[in-house]
C-alpha cells in the first residue's frame, strides 16, 4: 500500500508541473505544427527545465507503441545511437539503458543514462495516460551496463509525458522534465537552447512515426514487435478503444 499511495503522491506532483503556468516562460509556439515550449528556471541549476505542449494527428495507442519499444528508439531518433531494455518489473513498468550519441565526439563525449519508466493508466479516471521518467542507478536483480570510455551519464531528474486522446487519430499531449547534461564546456544559454529545439523535433519525430506505424506493412519492425506480444498490446489497444467509444471519438 505505501507504494502505490508513493506513487499517486508522484503522479499528483508532476500532473500539477504540467498544468500550472507557475513559473513558466513561454519560448517558442507555431501555429502550423501546434507545438509550444515553455522553461523554468531550476534553484539549483543554470540549466532550465522544460514543458512542451502539442496537438499530434496520431492515434493514443501508436505513440504508446513508439515509447514501449525501447531497443527500436535508434529507428526513429537520430540522436539516439543505442538501447536496451533491462528490465519488466511490471506491466507497466521498463527499465532500459540508451546512449546519446555526440555530433563531436572528439571535443564532446557521448551521453547515456540509465532509466525507470512507469505508465500509469488514468483513462477512467482523468482521460488520459501518464508517463513518468527518471534516472535510476540500482534496482534489485538488474544489472545497469557500466559507462563506456569517452561516454558520461547523465541525471534525468524527472520527466513527465501527459497523452489525452482527443479522438482515433489525433491525441494531446504535455510534456515536462529536468535532465543534467553533465556539460561544463558550453554556456549555459546555449544548452539550454539546444535543449528547445530536442524538445520540439522530438514531438514531430515522435508523431511522425506513430502515424507511420499506424499505416505501416507488416515488415515495419514496430508492427512485428506488436505481433510478438500479442496480448499486451491487445489489452492496450483495448484500453485506448474503449475510452474512445465511451467518449464518441
Amino acid at each position: 500500500m505505501q507504494q502505490v499511495r508513493d506513487a499517486s503522491e508522484e503522479a499528483e506532483g508532476f500532473c500539477k508541473d504540467l498544468q500550472g503556468d507557475d513559473g513558466w516562460n513561454h519560448v517558442y509556439g507555431s501555429k502550423e505544427d501546434d507545438i509550444r515550449v515553455w522553461y523554468k528556471p531550476e534553484a539549483d541549476s543554470p540549466i532550465h527545465a522544460l514543458r512542451v505542449a502539442a496537438t499530434i494527428d496520431a492515434p493514443l495507442e501508436y505513440l504508446l507503441v513508439m515509447v514501449n519499444e525501447i531497443t527500436l528508439f535508434p529507428s526513429w531518433l537520430p540522436f539516439i545511437s543505442d538501447s536496451e531494455l533491462l528490465s519488466k518489473p511490471s506491466k507497466c513498468e521498463r527499465v532500459c539503458w540508451w546512449k546519446i550519441k555526440s555530433p563531436l565526439p572528439a571535443i564532446f563525449s557521448h551521453r547515456d543514462s540509465c532509466v525507470y519508466g512507469r505508465a500509469i493508466d488514468g483513462l477512467d479516471e482523468d482521460g488520459c495516460v501518464l508517463l513518468l521518467i527518471r534516472s535510476l542507478e540500482e534496482m534489485e536483480g538488474v544489472t545497469f551496463p557500466e559507462v563506456k570510455p569517452k561516454t558520461v551519464r547523465i541525471d534525468i531528474k524527472y520527466a513527465a509525458v501527459k497523452l489525452i486522446p482527443i479522438n482515433n487519430n489525433k491525441t494531446k499531449v504535455v510534456a515536462a522534465g529536468s535532465v543534467d547534461p553533465k556539460i561544463h564546456k558550453l554556456p549555459s544559454w546555449l544548452i539550454n537552447w539546444v535543449a528547445t529545439k530536442v524538445c520540439y523535433m522530438g514531438v514531430i519525430l515522435w508523431g511522425r512515426n506513430a502515424r507511420r506505424v499506424a499505416e505501416g506493412k507488416k515488415d515495419c519492425p514496430h508492427r512485428q514487435r506488436m505481433r510478438e506480444d500479442a496480448e499486451f498490446y491487445a489489452w492496450m489497444s483495448a484500453r485506448v478503444h474503449s475510452f474512445n467509444e465511451r467518449n464518441g471519438h
